[in-house]
């Protein structure tokens, strides 16, 4: 069996590696386009609530949450249930969009341009 991090380096590295790329530079998107991302904001609500923030955590993106859920239940599924894996995957993209589409109808002003 392998060891914990093990599992979980496929589902941490590449969130790890957005959320640090986009603490440093910002997003891509954001800079490119004028619009954010579907992603804009987690970053920062995430770092609110590690400060215990959870209002303001939500209020800038509000899947924040699925951030860190997503790593251990992916173990799980690849683990227990590996045929879910790609369901799980599209399902996860498909929220993400229609929560992207839903806060840019209400100009939510972490998803558009400043």
């Amino acid at each position: 069996m392998k060891r914990l991090w093990q599992r979980l380096w496929p589902w941490l590295f590449p969130l790890g590696a957005a959320v640090g790329l986009s603490l440093l530079w910002g997003c891509p998107i954001r800079q490119l386009l004028g619009i954010g991302c579907p992603l804009c904001g987690i970053s920062r609500a995430l770092l609110r609530a590690l400060r215990l923030d959870l209002a303001g955590a939500f209020a800038l993106h509000p899947l924040w949450p699925l951030v860190l859920l997503t790593p251990p239940l992916g173990v799980w599924l690849t683990e227990k249930k590996p045929k879910a894996v790609r369901p799980f995957c599209w399902a996860l993209l498909a929220v993400l969009l229609l929560s992207y589409a839903l806060r840019l109808s209400l100009r939510d002003p972490s998803a558009t341009p400043p």
